[in-house]
């Protein structure tokens, strides 16, 4: 049964929900060999883990409001949707954070409340509300490990090529 509804999906990848109402089996792909992704065919191993994942009853998530777009049906039916549906690899509860194509969002709530689990087919999605501001920093300092920094950006013992550094591994990230 698991295997024929995963074949029956085309390419699979980590984090896919699979199965539910009004199908009786649901489960989250969990790792994959390769990682990228492939088709599921009679030839590929398949492991089922004993743990049960807990599913939330209700979840509440909310867009930060620096990526917010169009409106909340949008978001829901464009971000939030295809994020649950695609990208679940773990549990979750109220403060996690997530992105999907390029929006933010966090989730603030959840029944049961305080407990981690995971989206399924049957758990009451709730996306409205304000927008949540982000905080952004007016300065971040970094310091880099003596033992992984190559050479070139080495002056001295207690001093670096902070210039070269910035240039090199911390603006192409921001």
């Amino acid at each position: 049964l698991v295997r024929a509804e995963l074949a029956e999906i085309g390419r699979v990848e980590t984090g896919w929900r699979v199965g539910g109402a009004p199908k009786t089996v649901e489960f989250i792909v969990g790792n994959l060999d390769p990682e990228g992704g492939g088709v599921v065919s009679a030839a590929t191993s398949l492991e089922i883990d004993t743990m049960e994942l807990p599913i939330h009853e209700k979840v509440h998530i909310l867009p930060f409001q620096d990526t917010f777009a169009y409106n909340y049906d949008n978001m829901y039916q464009n971000h939030i949707v295809p994020f649950l549906q695609t990208k679940q690899v773990g549990l979750f509860s109220e403060g996690f954070d997530f992105a999907y194509d390029g929006v933010r969002f966090r989730v603030v709530g959840v029944v049961p409340e305080g407990k981690q689990g995971v989206a399924g087919a049957d758990t009451q999605v709730f996306y409205e509300g304000p927008p949540i501001q982000r905080v952004v920093l007016t300065q971040l300092h970094v310091l880099p490990y003596e033992s992984s920094l190559p050479e070139q950006y080495k002056k001295s013992k207690l001093a670096v090529d902070d210039v070269a550094l910035l240039r090199d591994y911390v603006q192409p990230h921001f």
